[in-house]
């Protein structure tokens, strides 16, 4: 509800990829958009998670969360037993900036007490989370679990287990 204008097209592009037809958008829209609003549609922890956070927890990474949510996000974190992972949390509805916006990012990075070219931001959609890490000078890594972005121009993992690989280049 933050950003209408994006989210009208990003669910209009959403319809035009899977080929909906286009009678039924003004039906389909708002539905999707209803289960988007679902906090249980993003908070799917797979069983890789946990061992790849403390994996990188152990070898002395600074771990946060940057996450356009809508003032939940911490105790969503500690329910589903992910807070401890994390020195820093910013949901976006109570820092009152979201992603892409530089500034979420500055504020991570003060708190990391880190350049922003050492740091890494992994995120599912390109153009707020690679599009803002890399506007705030961060690199960028995208989680691609489906494959759909192809080629996209910055490294691109499909599991969480594979972002050590990309920190290890």
């Amino acid at each position: 509800t933050i950003d209408h204008y994006y989210w009208a097209e990003y669910l209009k592009a959403l319809m035009d990829l899977v080929s909906a037809p286009e009678g039924e958008y003004a039906r389909l829209i708002p539905r999707v958009a209803d289960g988007f609003r679902d906090i249980r549609t993003w908070s799917v922890v797979l069983p890789d998670t946990p061992g790849v956070l403390a994996s990188l927890q152990q070898q002395g990474y600074f771990l946060g969360v940057i996450s356009n949510s809508v003032g939940t996000l911490e105790g969503q974190l500690k329910r589903e037993g992910l807070r401890g992972y994390f020195q820093a949390v910013f949901d976006s509805a109570i820092v009152g900036v979201e992603k892409p916006h530089p500034e979420i990012f500055q504020l991570a990075l003060a708190s990391a007490n880190v350049a922003a070219h050492q740091a890494v931001f992994v995120g599912d959609t390109y153009s707020t989370d690679v599009g803002g890490a890399r506007l705030s000078g961060l690199h960028g890594v995208l989680i691609d679990r489906v494959g759909a972005y192809l080629n996209p121009d910055c490294p691109r993992i499909t599991s969480l287990p594979e972002l050590e690989q990309v920190l290890d280049t």
